[in-house]
């Protein structure tokens, strides 16, 4: 017998080095960042969240999508005359009221073999206009924005005003879709973003107090272009039948140049040109419900949902008498969306 286990020692104790070379092996794996390895090491009961968007045997892993925008701008400063008693403080604020105009939202959305990784590229499109006009109440004058003609020795007794807005916006990003429950998936994602916004205002004012005779016109215009690093989250509650509640969040920082001009025509001439350079934030919020049915090797969804877009700072009345910017007003889009898409 003590022959046996001397011939049995140098096979256990070589196999006991072997074990411990292979053990050795896997740590330094890990050591040196040899992540394939590290995940089958750490991979344990299928502990990673599956993708949303898996991969199809047969197809080409592409998402096109559509959207009908119905929203409604709001802006802080479109005011174009004020109300007052001749010789008096102000007594009221006419403003352009904004109404709903359709606007669009094309999508496509590419899955990456690497992980259900997705690149999504998408560009809105609105264009909203409207218009205001108002008459002085018996005994009252209108006084124009701003400093130019507006000195309450000065008042019209009608004023007109017509708002034009449009909206570009490009949006490259990827993430990625995956479950945390049975009924629940998230998609946080990261990119860059590019908005353009062209807003212009004409105002006319007729009707002088001491000579009927003299009008006013006033054009006003802004244009903005930035791109920045946009980042955001998308979440998708499922219930029965298909059906999911769905929320997103994303936020963006533009750097962009806004170019302001001012011009005036009638009784008094002027022009007035500013440009320069500034970060601007951007808040996007998302509501709604979905619905999604899977059909041969195809999906399609369609959701309806309520949108926020607030343009902080981006309020674009300007008083040149003054020099400065009301800069404090905020630039927001809200409304309904019709989205659908087809994955193939």
């Amino acid at each position: 017998m003590q022959w046996n286990l001397k011939k049995l020692w140098p096979i256990i104790a070589t196999s006991m080095l072997l074990a411990t070379s292979f053990t050795y092996a896997d740590i330094n794996d890990c050591a040196t960042h040899n992540l394939e390895n590290c995940l089958c090491c750490l991979k344990t009961n299928e502990t990673f969240n599956p993708p949303g968007m898996p991969l199809r045997k047969n197809g080409w892993d592409l998402q096109v999508s559509a959207d009908a925008l119905l929203w409604q701008l709001q802006e802080d400063a479109l005011v174009y005359a004020i109300e007052s008693v001749t010789f008096t403080l102000p007594l009221g604020n006419d403003r352009i009221k904004q109404k709903y105009n359709w606007g669009l939202r094309i999508g496509l959305d590419y899955t990456l073999p690497h992980d259900n990784w997705d690149v999504d590229f998408s560009w809105t499109h609105l264009i909203s206009s409207s218009q205001g006009n108002t008459t002085a109440a018996q005994g009252n004058a209108l006084r124009k924005s701003g400093l130019v003609l507006s000195s309450v020795l000065v008042g019209f007794t009608t004023a007109s005003a017509n708002y034009h807005n449009r909206l570009e916006r490009l949006s490259l990003n990827t993430g990625r879709e995956f479950f945390v429950s049975k009924w629940v998936t998230l998609r946080p994602f990261f990119g860059l973003r590019s908005d353009w916004l062209l807003q212009r205002l004409r105002a006319s004012y007729s009707g002088v107090i001491a000579d009927p005779t003299i009008n006013q016109t006033s054009n006003r215009k802004v244009k903005w272009w930035g791109i920045g690093i946009e980042s955001g989250l998308n979440t998708q509650w499922s219930f029965c039948g298909g059906f999911s509640l769905y929320g997103n969040v994303a936020g963006a920082i533009e750097y962009g140049s806004i170019k302001q001009i001012v011009n005036e025509f009638g009784t008094v001439a002027y022009s007035f040109v500013d440009s320069y350079h500034i970060c601007r934030p951007i808040l996007d919020l998302q509501l709604g419900l979905g619905w999604d049915y899977n059909f041969c090797d195809f999906h399609f969804g369609l959701k309806l949902g309520w949108e926020n877009h607030v343009y902080l700072h981006q309020s674009f009345l300007y008083n040149p008498g003054l020099f400065i910017s009301a800069s404090s007003g905020d630039l927001t889009y809200q409304g309904w969306t019709l989205h659908a898409n087809l994955d193939f």
